[in-house]
């Protein structure tokens, strides 16, 4: 399952907030890769082919997923109690879906998938549950590493398509609105961070985004994000070792920020047609044991003839935003 994101021939829309994506996910389920027509082309496969065996492998973990119930006020609330899936909202598109859940919950169903390991199914009949649960919904929407939506959808023989969306409370709304700024879950949350809310987003397809006014060619925010394989565990102290050596070399400030976290900040200078540019760079190392961890890479860009006490205030809010960043706790994409 994938949130929003610009079409392509690997998306299969479910609704306006959500795709279906077929990636490969790697034995030990830490390792998550979307497929392409190039991996489609280089083992002379179609989609189709692909489709076929991505739907024969969730209905094969579908089988093996056992379909627990809670009694909540007169009514049933199903979950799905597989904890070594890591996609149990991707097993709602399973084609044997109703060969497996009727017999526990009933027929046609409910369900919401707020991110991609929580999952609640109902039977119709228990409508009156969905005004219980947009609250639950909201929580583990706003606090999972890879959020998928808040919205309800209905699975009947025909089709699955959202029928509503869960809202935030109108309070968190307007604080948000009242602070100006909003909350980038950059990749389906590897990295939590916030911008102003007048910015534009744009998301390469292969990863990177760019952050800027549209009103006011005054710089632009860039972040890549990448992921390495430590040969030894990590500990609390890798993301400060990692980064020693990069201060040297860029002489940058580097601080510890907690939680295995470090950050490293400095300022180049570059040419570009003739034009002089100041780019403001903060590394962010972060650690994901066992063995590995993250670089998120944040440069904002300025032309050098611009730089004033606007602009350094505006330097000065990024800092701020960066330094708060969040990232998920388990490996992404």
């Amino acid at each position: 399952m994938s949130t929003r994101g610009r079409p392509n021939g690997n998306r299969s829309p479910l609704s306006d907030n959500v795709s279906l994506v077929l990636v490969y996910v790697d034995p030990s389920d830490t390792q998550i890769r979307w497929l392409t027509a190039a991996d489609a082309e280089k083992w002379n496969k179609t989609r189709a082919d692909l489709m076929a065996a991505a739907q024969e492998n969730m209905d094969l973990i579908l089988r093996q997923t056992k379909i627990e119930t809670a009694p909540v006020e007169g009514h049933q609330l199903g979950i799905l109690g597989n904890e070594l899936v890591a996609f149990k909202a991707a097993l709602l598109i399973c084609p044997n879906l109703k060969e497996v859940v009727e017999p526990v919950l009933g027929w046609p169903l409910f369900a919401v998938m707020p991110c991609r390991d929580f999952v609640y199914l109902l039977n119709q009949k228990d409508q009156p549950l969905l005004g219980r649960m947009g609250q639950v919904v909201m929580r583990e929407y706003q606090k999972s590493g890879y959020p998928i939506s808040t919205e309800v959808f209905e699975i009947t023989d025909q089709c699955i398509r959202a029928i509503g969306d869960y809202q935030p409370a109108p309070e968190q709304a307007s604080m948000r609105d009242q602070d100006g700024m909003k909350t980038i879950r950059y990749r389906g949350g590897i990295v939590t961070f916030r911008i102003p809310a007048h910015w534009t987003e744009e998301y390469e397809e292969k990863g990177g985004g760019i952050f800027y006014d549209e009103d006011n060619d005054s710089g632009t925010l860039r972040l890549n994000v990448l992921t390495f394989a430590s040969k030894t565990p990590v500990t609390t102290r890798t993301a400060m070792s990692l980064l020693e050596a990069r201060r040297q070399e860029y002489q940058g400030t580097l601080t510890d920020l907690g939680n295995g976290n470090a950050l490293l900040c400095y300022t180049a200078v570059a040419q570009e047609e003739g034009a002089s540019l100041t780019i403001h760079y903060w590394q962010i190392a972060n650690v994901v044991p066992p063995n590995h961890f993250r670089l998120a890479i944040f440069s904002y860009t300025q032309p050098t003839e611009l730089a004033d006490d606007a602009m350094a205030a505006k330097v000065a809010m990024m800092d701020e935003e960066l330094r708060a960043c969040r990232f998920a706790e388990e490996l992404g994409e």
